[in-house]
């Protein structure tokens, strides 16, 4: 049955072998014997290779392209006519190479495999990004943070060619995201993952030639070759979007709440949160930003006692006016002055909303934490979410260089818990964590959903 179905030739088109009618009779096969008698003169058609730019959604040539429904269950993507009705084609997800959100005012995104450029459209935004995250997950190796996986817009199956002149040859996903691109080995035993801001990228250049993209930092220069070349170019054009969108909000002039030295190394306000920041925050965080990034223990070691409570007093009453020192002790006295200014003069959030935050902290489903972070938020006063804002991208970016002034985010929220929250515990550490290392999901994200 098996030789039937696969197309075998029933007849032996070399005379010197025998046939195999001839060979079922000789080991006595009845059944099979029947079935090669009744297919002895079935004509196989020749053997149709898949063309590489096949689509599932696509008629006939010359006719236009079909819509198809989908569904996403588990590891597969389910195709059919009409909703609910039998699926007429499936695709496994782990086949998928590249995942690209598409321009325009459309909910579309795009999944690429060896044989086929799917353009799959969402009714709305938060739909979008729920089939979004649901591939994403499928694909990509484990240990990707929500973060990168939700504000994820180009995201490709690589080979890691080259590292700092070392050949690698290793596979990997590369995620472009927001602000950073992110590296993840597929074999996470062996590989480092890799992970840089967009402001740190020097260089950045395409081979179209084999498919291959080069990024350059200070730190390093990476090599990546693509599967196919569609995948190489999209990346890229995507990669170019998000540095000219970055570069247009860091030219932009600062609002009237803003010092241009605040925008510095990372815009950490979007001009879709609306409300004002205290003066005397600003200040701080632009001098800790321009002088303190690589300040090791920034946040963490202790300012000068008398040097700190004279700053916090100068800071309340003209903050512009307060001597900020660009040394070492200085930056860390500033840092000090920060914590203590933010935790005796700000109430960030209202005592009769602390315990939803509390609440908030110990949902154990990153998916549900994070939604119910970004409701918290919306419900804030403007000024006070603005301040968060301003202060977990700044704490964001001191984290972006924790090579240097050895502090993680996990380090920061230790210390820095007790000056936002009001509190010290393992759950509001948790929460302080979540907003830095997630400041743009939560922050950013949030606005553009209400947009």
């Amino acid at each position: 049955m098996s030789l039937i179905c696969s197309g075998a030739k029933v007849s032996s088109s070399d005379p010197q072998r025998h046939s195999p009618i001839l060979l079922a009779e000789k080991a006595n096969q009845a059944l099979q014997i029947e079935l090669l008698r009744l297919n002895e003169y079935t004509e196989v058609p020749p053997h149709q290779p898949q063309s590489a730019n096949r689509k599932l959604d696509s008629r006939p040539s010359g006719q236009e392209d079909e819509e198809l429904h989908g569904k996403l269950e588990e590891d597969r993507f389910f195709f059919s006519l009409e909703n609910e009705s039998a699926a007429c084609d499936v695709l496994d997800l782990r086949e998928v190479l590249s995942v690209f959100l598409k321009d325009g005012p459309a909910h579309q995104f795009e999944l690429v495999t060896l044989n086929d450029h799917l353009i799959c459209d969402a009714d709305n935004r938060e739909a979008l990004q729920t089939h979004l995250v649901h591939i994403l997950k499928v694909i990509l190796p484990g240990g990707v943070s929500y973060a990168e996986v939700g504000g994820a817009s180009a995201v490709s199956k690589v080979c890691i060619v080259d590292v700092r002149g070392t050949s690698n040859q290793s596979d990997a996903w590369v995620l472009l995201w927001e602000d950073g691109v992110s590296i993840h080995p597929i074999k996470r035993h062996s590989q480092q993952v890799l992970s840089f801001d967009l402001s740190m990228l020097s260089h950045q250049e395409i081979g179209l030639c084999e498919d291959i993209i080069t990024l350059v930092t200070a730190e390093r220069s990476i090599t990546l070759r693509f599967e196919e070349q569609h995948c190489c170019e999209t990346w890229f054009k995507h990669l170019q979007k998000a540095l000219v969108n970055q570069h247009s909000a860091c030219n932009q002039p600062p609002g009237a709440n803003q010092s241009p030295a605040c925008l510095g190394l990372h815009s950490v306000i979007d001009a879709g949160i609306k409300g004002s920041v205290a003066p005397a925050i600003e200040r701080c965080i632009s001098h800790i930003m321009t002088y303190g990034l690589k300040v090791e223990g920034m946040y963490r070691r202790c300012g000068l006692a008398s040097r700190v409570k004279q700053l916090v007093k100068v800071l309340i009453t003209s903050p512009n006016a307060a001597p900020l020192e660009a040394d070492e002790q200085g930056v860390l006295d500033v840092g000090s002055a920060l914590k203590q200014y933010i935790r005796d003069h700000q109430s960030l959030i209202p005592e009769g909303e602390q315990q939803q935050w509390l609440q908030a902290a110990v949902i154990s489903e990153e998916h549900s934490r994070f939604k119910e972070y970004r409701r918290l938020l919306r419900q804030l006063p403007a000024d006070n979410k603005a301040t968060l804002n301003v202060l977990f991208g700044h704490f964001y970016m001191v984290q972006v260089f924790s090579q240097f002034n050895k502090m993680s985010a996990h380090n920061l929220a230790v210390v820095l818990a007790p000056s936002i929250f009001h509190a010290m515990n393992q759950d509001m550490i948790t929460l302080t964590r979540d907003f830095i290392i997630h400041h743009t999901l939560l922050f950013l994200l949030s606005v553009r959903n209400l947009e």
